[in-house]
């Protein structure tokens, strides 16, 4: 299944600006992955339909399939909420797990090394 050539326009572009404007919790995330020698793609697309896409603020392949969503304030919204089930849904219908880390939980460093330690055991 392939994108329609506008929407691929779109879907790149789309891509890119979230690249060039990561947030700054986006940034100490990837900081954190860096450091952590854990290997990722940044704002990785995946087709839902020829018309239809997301994107996730970091995918890990391996070993696992793992997205970790960056989320702020905005997530709170009922509609954005909805939103996010529904592509938490179609992400675990890839076998891909899903977690989203509020900015909150980006400020306790300990529980997050917990969970990444847990995760990518070495």
């Amino acid at each position: 299944m392939n994108l329609t050539k506008e929407r691929r326009k779109e879907f790149l572009f789309y891509k890119r600006s979230h690249i060039r404007n990561l947030t700054d919790e986006e940034r100490q995330f990837r900081d954190i992955l860096d450091k952590r020698g854990i290997r990722y793609m940044l704002q990785k697309g995946f087709l839902l339909s020829e018309e239809n896409f997301i994107i996730v603020d970091f995918y890990i392949p391996k070993p696992f399939k793992y997205v970790f969503e960056i989320d702020g304030k905005y997530h709170t919204n009922q509609r954005v909420k909805f939103y996010d089930e529904s592509k938490d849904k179609f992400l675990r219908s890839k076998c891909i797990v899903p977690y989203r880390i509020t900015h909150e939980d980006l400020k306790d460093l300990t529980k997050l090394g917990v969970l990444l330690d847990f995760l990518f055991k070495k």
